[in-house]
């Protein structure tokens, strides 16, 4: 078998991608059959197997005194930075774990929580990630007060400002049905787009004229339809059965 994909590729120039793309064709049902099953059941798996996870945001905004120059607007920035990298410290987290009353330890709230600053702004933004949607909102507002203590008995006044409450999600972030669903019918179709190759590149069948001409350097010079040869296959079969009859 290994040498008939041999000689095919040495006897042509290259392969033929009409043929290819011919022999993709003809099975284009079972490519397209392989997508939805593909994509059905990464779908069926999303929804039944994998659990929804939520994020709930709460913000923190810096100042400093009363801003009354470029200085002091500087000056929060950097308390924002600042803030912005002690959030996720052992101290801030434990802190809130105790106010909250968590049942987890500090790495795994700290695998939780993301902070985000953008550079040489005053805003930073507390996420925190869970599976349930009021969790995620009860531990947002607590690492948000619990830094915001902390911060001010250490460093004295105050500096950060929490704006409102932690939002309350209404929808998973992740994962995403649709996506995955989508993601997996691209996937099968590839699959099954491969093996329809695969099978065509070991065919050894011999179909065309050209395929004789190019594989076993013949010429044809004649062919029959495949309408005659069935009616005379066909021919000969009723032939053989008047011929047992008759003896």
């Amino acid at each position: 078998m290994e040498e008939t994909v041999v000689n095919k590729l040495e006897n042509e120039e290259g392969i033929d991608i009409a043929e290819i793309l011919h022999a993709l064709l003809s099975k284009i049902v079972w490519i397209l059959l392989a997508a939805i099953i593909f994509a059905a059941g990464a779908f069926g798996y999303t929804k039944l197997m994998v659990t929804p996870v939520y994020n709930s945001t709460i913000t923190i905004y810096f100042n400093h005194d009363n801003m009354s120059s470029a200085g002091d607007i500087t000056i929060a920035t950097y308390y924002a930075q600042d803030y912005a990298k002690l959030i996720k410290k052992r101290p801030v987290l434990e802190r809130a774990i105790d106010d909250l009353g968590l049942d987890m330890t500090y790495g795994e709230l700290a695998s939780r929580i993301n902070v985000a600053i953008e550079e040489q702004s005053r805003v930073l933004d507390i996420t925190v990630t869970d599976a349930d949607p009021a969790t995620a909102k009860k531990i947002a507002d607590g690492v948000a007060t619990a830094t915001k203590q902390m911060m001010e008995e250490l460093m004295g006044g105050e500096r950060a400002i929490i704006w409102g409450d932690a939002s309350l999600p209404n929808a998973p972030v992740s994962p995403s049905a649709a996506r995955n669903a989508i993601l997996a019918a691209f996937v099968g179709v590839l699959l099954a787009a491969a093996v329809v190759i695969v099978i065509y590149l070991y065919d050894d069948k011999l179909r065309t004229a050209e395929n004789i001409e190019k594989t076993l350097g013949l010429t044809v010079f004649a062919s029959i339809p495949s309408q005659l040869a069935d009616v005379a296959s066909s021919d000969g079969i009723d032939k053989e059965k008047t011929e047992e009859e008759d003896a």
